[in-house]
């Protein structure tokens, strides 16, 4: 199988932080033969863009990335060119490939570490069976945190305890949430909250 890639190729690129991304055509590709043994080069077909984007773009972090950089870090695409010697690795051309670099759910990661709770504290999950909330009640368990999940739904009830979620409240059943948080909690109440909730509803 074989590809023809380009010299050049589209890309939003940030060359100066805290300034707008410049959309560029004139991007240089990494030709077949500049490719270390190991290495790949992919064909991007999406990439998806995030609020670590504009943390990467404001140059707020704590490390900040070699300029110009392509916006975007979590691509997929299709393997066009494989370094010399890399034949035998499980790389083929033309596979489809992904790359997530960082951990899933640093969003409510974050959120837990600085939610000034200690081992053995309540902390109490709104939205704990979507996307990013069942990810805060595996974070929040391997901390050493007691997790009151609020979410509504048979199935999400079941994840969130089979996550290690030691309490369930499903607000659409509840006719006062803080007080069914507060009795689930040993009648104390949590010692932390994460919101894991969209603000906006989508029908």
């Amino acid at each position: 199988m074989a590809f023809e890639i380009p010299t050049t190729a589209r890309a939003a690129v940030l060359s100066e932080f805290n300034q707008p991304y410049s959309l560029r055509t004139d991007y240089p590709v990494k030709q077949p033969a500049e490719l270390a043994p190991g290495e790949c080069l992919v064909k991007i077909e999406y990439s998806g863009v995030c609020h670590s984007d504009l943390h990467i773009k404001k140059g707020d972090w704590t490390f900040k990335p070699t300029l110009p950089l392509i916006g975007g870090h979590e691509g997929v695409g299709r393997v066009v060119a494989i370094g010399e010697h890399s034949d035998a690795g499980p790389i083929k051309l033309g596979d489809r490939v992904g790359l997530k670099w960082i951990a899933d759910g640093l969003t409510v990661y974050k959120a837990l570490k600085q939610a000034n709770v200690k081992i053995g504290d309540w902390v109490a999950i709104s939205g704990a069976g979507g996307g990013l909330g069942h990810l805060a009640v595996q974070y929040a368990v391997a901390m050493g945190l007691r997790v009151v999940a609020i979410d509504t739904g048979e199935a999400k009830k079941e994840l969130c305890l089979k996550l290690g979620a030691e309490k369930w409240v499903d607000f659409r059943e509840s006719t006062d949430l803080t007080k069914d948080v507060q009795a689930a909690t040993d009648g104390l109440g949590p010692q932390g909250a994460i919101v894991a909730t969209g603000d906006v509803r989508f029908d």
